[in-house]
């Protein structure tokens, strides 16, 4: 288990990980990515549509957030 709510599970009384903020689907893609030994900062740049690739899109809604490795998930 990571982390704690309150008892409705509406509110993070403490987020359980060295961030000290709620976990994103992008944190958790990066940690998926990092344990299977992929680099996920690196971007592809031969798709068939000529557009970028990333592992982690770097222009989401919450590109103020620096993603991180949640490492607690394998501890």
């Amino acid at each position: 288990m990571l982390g704690r709510t309150d008892e409705e599970g509406g509110r993070i009384l403490d987020p359980g990980w060295r961030a000290k903020r709620p976990i994103y689907i992008e944190d958790i893609a990066i940690t998926l990515y990092s344990a299977m030994g992929i680099d996920w900062t690196r971007q592809h740049h031969n798709t068939p549509s000529g557009r970028a690739f990333y592992y982690v899109e770097p222009f989401s809604g919450t590109t103020y957030v620096p993603f991180q490795e949640v490492a607690e998930l394998f501890g």
